[in-house]
């Protein structure tokens, strides 16, 4: 029988914890536990508690990195508050200009740079317009979108975004709760593109992808009468949308996040009725499988990441909470401990 030296070409060392930067396959003894440790890859994802938010609420937006966060906006159109997350704890920041929830975001913005559009206003009121250029300590407005438009799909970064479907202000050719207009950024102004295949709202920004050509959306709630939960995916080209793999389970007012068109995920969210749901979903660019589900079901929460590190924060479960999680997706390397049992 082959010894771990004659495999790995090293001897198993001691640490009085663990090492640094242990790699693949390393294994070694832990003085302080007592016990061996290996480094593996994990087969599946999972979750960690993060630190709380400052002020508890839903209907916000998110962005950035698991260590270099943001969200923004809050319940009922009635704040603008501002967080940042530096992978621990969340620091209170200058408040959007307008006040509003339901507001959108690229998924692929940063922490310092970011835009915020659209969003619900305080009832009543109309639908806002409003975009907010963010440069890491204050907003600043810019270009209007072509029509106030909340609650869609959104994808990109501040100088290069998309948004579909959603809700639209009534009054304009697009209106109504289940719109299917798009509109693009070029980080200067807004335009209206080619509409969704499948116009529906409660997307709360989902999305993924990393500018104005190329998009992911979905979920959502659609209609007529009697309202359902959707599992449509559809992607962006820069011209239009194309419907491809569903999700496997539906559901409106869900979060989710993916720097690129080919890795995106979603967490949680409900269909009428409620109930909430707790199930998180991967995409791989051609389909979506099952992960571990988020250890509190909610909706309307904000996120920002890719789809094998990402964070998850605030949201509605009945009322508005203030958690956040960490999600490390399936192929992280981590440590674990050889059982004695």
């Amino acid at each position: 029988m082959s010894t771990y030296k004659e495999i790995r070409g090293l001897k198993v060392r001691d640490y009085t914890t663990n090492p640094d930067n242990p790699i693949e396959g390393q294994l070694w003894y832990n003085e302080t536990d007592n016990v061996a440790k290996y480094q593996a890859l994990t087969s599946t994802g999972s979750f960690a508690t993060g630190g709380n938010l400052n002020s508890a609420r839903d209907n916000i937006s998110g962005t950035g990195t698991q260590t270099a966060g943001l969200v923004t906006g809050g319940p009922g159109g009635s704040n603008g508050y501002t967080e940042l997350y530096n992978g621990s704890s969340w620091t209170e920041a200058a408040d959007l200009n307008t006040s509003r929830d339901s507001t959108s975001q690229g998924r692929a913005a940063t922490q310092t740079a970011t835009i915020v559009w659209g969003g619900y206003p305080t009832y009543p009121g109309s639908y806002r317009t409003e975009t907010e250029s963010w440069n890491g300590s204050a907003w600043t407005e810019v270009n209007d979108l072509s029509y106030g438009q909340a609650n869609g799909g959104a994808a990109g970064t501040s100088t290069s975004a998309i948004f579909g479907s959603g809700t639209v202000q009534p009054g304009n050719p697009f209106s109504g709760d289940f719109s299917p207009l798009s509109q693009s950024w070029n980080g200067t102004s807004w335009t209206t593109v080619s509409s969704v295949n499948n116009a529906r709202y409660g997307l709360n920004s989902s999305g993924g992808g990393a500018s104005n050509t190329s998009a992911i959306i979905y979920g959502g709630l659609g209609g007529p009468s009697p309202y359902t939960a959707k599992d449509f995916t559809e992607t962006w080209n820069g011209s239009s949308w194309t419907e491809v793999n569903d999700m496997n389970t539906a559901r409106y007012s869900l979060t989710g996040t993916g720097a690129t068109i080919t890795a995106a995920i979603a967490f949680a969210g409900t269909i009428p009725g409620p109930p909430i749901k707790s199930e998180v979903e991967v995409w791989n660019g051609t389909s979506w499988s099952e992960d571990t589900d988020i250890p509190t079901a909610s909706t309307n929460a904000g996120s920002g990441g890719t789809s094998s590190s990402a964070f998850v924060a605030g949201g509605n479960t009945g009322s508005d909470i203030a958690n956040t999680f960490e999600w490390t997706g399936a192929g992280a390397s981590v440590t674990k401990t050889i059982s004695t049992d």
